[in-house]
């Protein structure tokens, strides 16, 4: 049995408008995939950090335990979201925050 969620706003976001920062807990890609292997059904809310090295990232963001409502946004084929790597307050280049923003205007429910 999977989880379904739907989220809805209650109000219109505009195009290019700042939407959430999809947080969670910061480990290391080892522990990253030994959790995937782990999770139950194959469903993970994890998102590699490999902005500078999509091949060798020493971080991923796990949102399973310590998350926020980001982690129910943007799994869809045709997606109203985008996500960019934004570094504030960190001098560390493999730690940025995701901050998410609207592809297009977004109506209300």
């Amino acid at each position: 049995m999977y989880l379904c969620v739907d989220l809805f706003i209650f109000q219109s976001i505009k195009k290019g408008s700042f939407v959430t920062l999809y947080v969670g807990e910061v480990i290391r890609s080892e522990d990253a995939e030994r959790r995937a292997k782990n999770s139950a059904h194959g469903h993970t809310y994890q998102f590699d950090l490999d902005f500078n090295d999509q091949e060798s990232f020493p971080y991923t963001v796990d949102a399973s335990k310590y998350g926020n409502v980001a982690h129910f946004i943007n799994h869809s084929c045709n997606p109203n979201l985008v996500v960019y790597a934004v570094w504030v307050d960190c001098l560390d280049p493999n730690l940025p925050k995701l901050a998410m923003f609207a592809l297009k205007d977004i109506s209300k429910v």
